[in-house]
């Protein structure tokens, strides 16, 4: 087995072990395993936004001696660099042995990559399901280097194992996402199916459940239990002279006042139909 081969089967055992927080861990690990194995002045990630018209650097590795630019490389965008955008998502990669020999047309690659020093990059797309999601890269800073077939299938090999990771933790991410989602609506859900919707108070099915919880309770801790019912007198006929609207205002006016005051965590306020209320209190004697 050669050394890369050896190299190869350690990082990708990293990669496939690796989880949540541990992975970006990792992925540092790896650019830095793969720039020392090639002799690289820097190695490095950078991911795409979802329509690839901007590109942030994500990782970095720098060789003791050698600047680093992770954090004026950020959020670059397309027209900064129309060249190698088209080029990487034309062709997945980018090969320049020498930087002085870019076209016209790269003026802006040419001009960024003197900025940072760069001789010779090689760029390797991070491609998922047929998408590319960013790219590994590699600068020869010191002196200007003929990439080989080798050197671009090392890279290769080692952009399939960070894609790989970085759509699995992406992925991964997304079922977290939609998994919290359907927590939320299912509060909400839940929530809508307790509260009255008139007055905001609990209505008869939450008073039911809460009172079912609490008679367990009491039996348990051996206290007791006191529930108050009350009504709004006169409702009817205040509800027919001044209209319905009037009378549900009343309702919500009656609800917040006792709301207010129920402060125990323990007590429990609720519609209990109609005009009627409810407030089950927890009592150490009944």
């Amino acid at each position: 087995m050669s050394s890369f081969d050896q190299l190869l089967s350690k990082l990708s055992t990293r990669l496939i072990n690796s989880q949540g927080s541990e992975t970006s861990q990792c992925v540092s690990e790896v650019i830095a395993a793969y720039g020392d194995y090639c002799q690289a002045d820097r190695c490095y990630i950078f991911e795409f936004n979802e329509d690839l018209t901007s590109m942030s650097n994500t990782f970095e590795w720098v060789r003791e001696g050698f600047s680093q630019h992770i954090d004026d490389l950020q959020n670059v965008e397309q027209h900064d660099l129309p060249y190698f955008f088209a080029t990487m998502r034309n062709d997945f990669r980018f090969v320049c042995p020498d930087i002085s020999l870019l076209p016209d047309t790269a003026k802006a690659e040419r001009d960024e990559f003197e900025r940072e020093h760069i001789k010779s990059v090689l760029c390797i797309g991070l491609v998922a399901k047929g998408r590319i999601l960013g790219f590994v890269g590699c600068d020869k800073v010191r002196q200007q280097y003929h990439w080989t077939e080798e050197d671009i299938q090392h890279l290769s090999l080692i952009a399939d194992m960070i894609a790989n990771t970085i759509e699995r933790e992406r992925t991964h991410a997304a079922l977290l996402e939609t998994k919290r989602a359907l927590e939320l609506a299912n509060q909400q859900l839940t929530q809508q199916a307790n509260i009255d919707g008139l007055t905001g108070v609990a209505n008869r099915r939450a008073l039911d459940e809460r009172l079912a919880t609490e008679i367990r309770r009491a039996k348990r801790q051996q206290t007791g239990i006191a529930m108050l019912l009350l009504d709004i007198d006169d409702f009817k006929a205040y509800n027919d002279h001044f209209g319905h609207l009037a009378g549900d205002d009343a309702l919500k006016a009656v609800s917040q006042s006792l709301a207010q005051l129920v402060k125990r965590g323990t007590d429990f306020v609720a519609r209990y139909g109609g005009e009627e209320f409810a407030i089950l209190m927890s009592s150490a004697n009944a």
